[in-house]
């Protein structure tokens, strides 16, 4: 009798090691697509690794990207303001303009010459499995 309660106890360790396991290996299914932007803002705000952002995840994901939005905008202003003021005048808007304008069209004229699917943001896009 306790040899057969012990081998019964050992199976059910084993199934319940197995589906930790088989939880941990296996990612989730999905058949949308998602851009290789959303996979890096995911692998690194997933904290609990289900593989999805909950709120508290998305939230600072969001405060993030509008921290970097904001550098960028910094550093764009620095760039192209010329007397020091902090803002862009009509000169220095226009100058700017005109010097991304090129990046624009040559990323562009890329994208369109690619065969493979790209985000709003340029990013490629991977089918999800």
């Amino acid at each position: 009798m306790k040899k057969t309660l012990s081998i019964v106890a050992l199976l059910g360790v084993i199934v319940v090691c197995l589906a930790i396991v088989a939880k941990n290996l296996f990612i989730p299914v999905d058949d949308g697509y998602r851009s290789s932007r959303e996979r890096a803002m995911i692998k690194k705000f997933d904290k609990d690794g289900d593989g999805e952002l909950n709120r508290d995840e998305r939230r600072a994901a969001e405060v993030a990207a509008e921290k970097a939005s904001a550098e960028r905008k910094k550093a764009y202003i620095a760039k192209f303001d010329k007397d020091g003021d902090g803002k862009l005048n009509k000169e220095e808007a226009k100058a700017a303009q005109e010097a991304t304008k090129g990046r624009k069209m040559k990323s562009l004229k890329a994208a369109g010459s690619s065969s493979s699917k790209k985000s709003r943001d340029g990013a490629p896009v991977e089918k999800r499995k």
